[in-house]
């Protein structure tokens, strides 16, 4: 499993159907929720809170308010994480300010290394691929690369097609 710090980031080029354009994610600081320990990841108007203890999402704030609470926090990535594991994860979305929950059930796999290109280089990334194990749709495609402690490539689906966020930069403080 990486080891954030304060000051780490990571700048990205995104792509969707309606528009592109660059955006920094910055860990900030670092915080206790219900006695749990996170690292506090900002970027644009928005905080996204990840555990220290696995780097599981379990709260993301816009504007200060809670937009989005993970129950159990969501696993982006099963650490240690190996090509040819699988987990699958149940998972329930909250967004207290629309007054409403949505179960989803994630199946995630993860691919052999593999050399991807990006704007900010050339890196080995494992694949990890999470589709809805109710239908099969995919959630999010993700290309972890150890060297820079996150993605590299990460695809989510969207309203006609996919956004695609690009690795441009990465600073370890």
């Amino acid at each position: 499993m990486p080891l954030w710090r304060t000051g780490d980031e990571w700048a990205y080029r995104w792509e969707s159907p309606s528009g592109k354009g660059t955006r920094v994610f910055v860990v900030a600081r670092e915080e206790a929720i219900a006695g749990v320990e996170h690292f506090v990841m900002t970027f644009a108007d928005r905080e996204a809170y990840f555990q220290k203890a696995d780097l599981a999402l379990s709260l993301e704030k816009r504007g200060g308010e809670v937009d989005r609470k993970m129950s159990p926090a969501w696993i982006r990535y099963q650490w240690p994480l190996r090509a040819g594991t699988s987990w699958t994860q149940t998972l329930t979305f909250e967004r207290p300010k629309r007054r409403s929950t949505e179960e989803v059930i994630y199946k995630c796999t993860v691919s052999d290394p593999q050399t991807i290109v990006v704007p900010a280089g050339e890196f080995r990334a494992l694949n990890v691929e999470c589709v809805n194990a109710r239908s099969g749709a995919l959630l999010v495609d993700s290309w972890y690369a150890p060297d820079v402690m996150w993605y590299v490539r990460n695809r989510v689906p969207t309203r006609g097609g996919f956004i695609e966020w690009q690795l441009i930069g990465h600073q370890r403080k």
